[in-house]
């Protein structure tokens, strides 16, 4: 079961490669053995491993040594390779090469027998989400392979889409790859931390797959591509670094439909909107606080305000709006919350206005009208005093007897 770098008349070569067994069943393993050596004790020797066809890595160790003898130094590596063959019949552990002082040595091919095991496979296991293990069409034996992919190839402009980028890896990787996501040029992009691991079984491989995924909004219309992803995987003991490049991700994004309501601004998605005031009664010049939650589903960020009416008799005041997203069954989900200072100026009974806030629901494909309740406000008379309410020095901009100017407070 040995293999040596150069003919035996030539004596040992600074790499050889030995199995522990030349026959076993699918069901067993062996120890792959690769000696690499070296006069440098600067930069260790690295061979580089073909693919091995046939054979799942199950388990790798390195060890190494120097040595000096009579002023000699010998820098020695032992890298060990736990196979487990997944094909039965005869295989062949092709050559390792070293390439030490601008010349390369080879081992020769190490063939050995396989006959069919009692033990199944590895079943593949299902991602944390629940969802079952999922293989790429394009998989073949591949020792690693990447692919990217999106959940709606015909969204409507402003609809949610999930990229999935994958990494699907047969073999042990001993350096960190680093991803290289698209520009996602045309798009709002939300980035997911974190990421789904698990396992997954093709042409009779177990594959270890990772994914990563972002949700995007697309901001035009018409055929758009997604640039490919590339994964870099820097060089090892075992292996040159490499970097792998999935395909262009092509989308067709659809224009939203006619007949849009009035009041209609762009917003996609399926929302909610609820309207409340701290206090249902006051005094003249004292302030009240008019607060409105936007909930639901779509792109939070870019969706656009609602339309402030003027209310006769108040003045009111723009305060800042708060965001909060998250990402739930890979949705994202959230709510905004406005809040504008009003200030009555005439007292009796008021009742704030309804707001009415319109969308385009993708799910359905048909625009959407929600509206707030009204609310009754009773107000008594008080002191004005010698200039009435005064704008705290916080940034808040009044709108002098009307409302404040419409924008994006956040």
């Amino acid at each position: 079961g040995t293999a040596w770098a150069q003919d035996p008349d030539q004596g040992s070569g600074p790499i050889h490669a030995e199995v522990d067994r030349t026959a076993l069943s699918t069901g067993e393993t062996l120890l792959l053995t690769i000696t690499a050596s070296s006069t440098s004790i600067l930069d260790a020797p690295r061979p580089q491993m073909p693919h091995l066809q046939g054979f799942n890595v199950v388990g790798t160790s390195t060890s190494s040594q120097i040595s000096i003898i009579n002023g000699a130094t010998t820098s020695q590596v032992i890298y060990l390779y736990q196979l487990q063959p997944y094909e039965v019949g005869s295989l062949i552990i092709e050559p390792i090469t070293l390439t030490l002082g601008g010349q390369t040595y080879s081992t020769q091919p190490i063939a050995v027998q396989v006959s069919q095991g009692s033990s199944a496979p590895a079943a593949a296991s299902a991602p944390s989400n629940g969802q079952p293990a999922v293989t790429s069409e394009e998989l073949s034996g591949q020792d690693l392979f990447v692919e990217a992919l999106v959940d709606n190839p015909a969204p409507y402009v402003g609809e949610q889409v999930v990229h999935t980028f994958r990494f699907y890896t047969a073999a042990n990787s001993w350096e960190q790859p680093q991803y290289q996501p698209p520009a996602f040029t045309g798009f709002w992009s939300e980035p997911q931390p974190d990421q789904q691991e698990y396992r997954a079984q093709a042409g009779r491989r177990i594959y270890r797959v990772t994914e990563l995924r972002t949700i995007l909004f697309p901001s035009v219309v018409g055929p758009v591509t997604i640039e490919p992803a590339r994964l870099v995987i820097p060089g090892g003991f075992f292996s040159r670094g490499q970097t792998l490049q999935t395909k262009p991700v092509e989308l067709n994004v659809q224009p939203l439909p006619p007949g849009a309501p009035d009041g209609f601004a762009g917003a996609v998605g399926q929302f909610s909107l609820e309207a409340t005031m701290d206090a249902t009664s006051g005094e003249v010049q004292e302030p009240l606080t008019w607060r409105v939650t936007r909930s639901g589903r779509g792109n939070l960020n870019a969706a656009p305000n609602p339309a402030w009416p003027e209310i006769d008799g108040w003045r009111s005041f723009e305060s800042e709006a708060t965001l909060h997203t998250e990402v739930r069954d890979g949705e994202l989900v959230g709510t905004r919350t406005y809040e504008r200072l009003l200030v009555p100026s005439v007292q009796g009974e008021h009742m704030l206005p309804a707001l009415q806030y319109a969308y385009f629901d993708p799910a359905t494909g048909q625009y959407q009208v929600i509206h707030t309740e009204p609310i009754v406000v009773s107000i008594a008379a008080g002191d004005p005093g010698p200039a009435g309410y005064q704008v705290p020095a916080t940034g808040i901009q009044g709108a002098g007897g009307g409302q404040a100017a419409n924008g994006d407070p956040g």
